[in-house]
């Protein structure tokens, strides 16, 4: 268990998450750290970490029913709690709605203190239909300790901070009727992206960025079967796990399966466009606001864009279909889009690192 402490102040805030490994983070993780660095920007206040322990599947299912989740119990709680006593602490901004137990916790005992819980997904809904896509004991002993945790989570947080409308409507549908503020994912470009970084000269090129779990895989599975053949286009596949799936989905001469990267810059400069063929999830499509930092268009289908729909008719194109999907890669011009610059702007404006410091600020205030 680490914390990193700054001199005390009058009315400290804590920002509580876990210690991650910071070699070959998550999406999640990595819009963590970017909410970790926007708090300390925005205020005088501390960061505690949790110390995520591998448990066994047992103990594991007798913490998860009380709430505790990732290797959290009682002891580690306590410990933060301890911490927060020595202090006049009156904000403390919880990372996941998978730390409710700890929310409880804190609220019971300090009911003057303020909590603000940042919900990455609706996590009992996330897990609900990835039991569904692939159903086991373990799946649904998954759903049923994030939904407690999560329950937890709504009702005894003061402030619930979502990436998007979607996520606060379906977490009121779910647990009762609660305000929200909307805080748009972020990302911070993999490396100074050159806003006339390039187009391919010949073919038409379109990337997939995404790890392969179950939507993801999914949906580029879809794609593969119904798509890639009817286009004059070339794809290629880069993301984490997809290396497993490469005979399955080289199946067809124009698409290849490039997997794991070190550098996801070199990829995007070389595309046209990002295609997104997500059908399920929950929270904002990470992708989406990266190919926009890189100044691509996307051809995606709804779910591509919950969280963007106020930048929908600049930053790309809606493909409920196959057949929209073949049309529109078919017809794609770079024309018809928004210029680079313009697409960076737009990411400027909503999703970068400097706006989300803008809306934190806000709620810490």
């Amino acid at each position: 268990m680490e914390s990193k402490s700054l001199d005390a102040t009058v009315g400290r805030k804590y920002y509580l998450s876990y210690l991650v490994n910071k070699k070959n983070l998550t999406g999640r993780e990595k819009l963590s750290a970017l909410h970790q660095e926007a708090f300390l920007d925005c205020c005088e206040g501390s960061v505690y970490f949790f110390e995520k322990i591998k448990l066994s599947p047992f103990k594991s299912l007798f913490l998860g029913l009380q709430g505790w989740l990732d290797g959290l119990n009682r002891s580690s709680c306590e410990s933060f709690i301890s911490q927060i006593t020595k202090e006049n602490v009156d904000l403390v901004y919880i990372d996941g709605s998978n730390y409710g137990r700890v929310a409880k916790e804190i609220k019971l005992r300090f009911p003057e203190i303020k909590i603000v819980t940042f919900f990455h997904n609706v996590e009992c809904y996330f897990f609900w239909h990835s039991f569904r896509n692939k159903p086991s004991l373990r799946g649904i002993a998954v759903f049923i300790c994030n939904y407690i945790a999560e329950r937890m989570a709504f009702k005894y947080s003061d402030t619930i901070v979502c990436l998007n409308e979607r996520d606060g409507v379906t977490l009121n549908k779910i647990y009762g009727q609660k305000n929200f503020f909307v805080m748009p994912l972020c990302v911070k470009s993999l490396s100074a992206p050159s806003k006339s970084s390039g187009l391919s000269v010949n073919d038409k090129v379109g990337l997939f960025v995404g790890g392969a779990f179950y939507a993801n895989l999914y949906g580029v599975k879809w794609f593969v079967e119904n798509v890639v053949r009817h286009t004059q286009c070339r794809f290629y596949i880069v993301g984490v796990g997809f290396e497993e799936y490469r005979s399955e989905l080289e199946v067809y001469e124009n698409i290849r399966v490039v997997g794991e990267v070190d550098d996801l810059s070199e990829w995007y400069a070389r595309c046209d466009f990002i295609f997104s063929p997500i059908f399920d999830g929950s929270g904002m499509k990470t992708k989406t606001a990266e190919a926009l930092s890189y100044g691509k268009p996307i051809l995606g289908t709804p779910e591509s864009f919950v969280g963007y729909e106020n930048h929908l008719n600049d930053i790309g194109k809606l493909c409920v279909s196959a057949s929209d999907f073949i049309k529109e890669i078919n017809d794609f011009n770079k024309e018809d889009f928004r210029s680079a610059d313009s697409l960076i702007d737009i990411f400027s404006e909503n999703y970068s690192f400097e706006s989300l410091c803008k809306k934190m600020k806000l709620v810490l205030e």
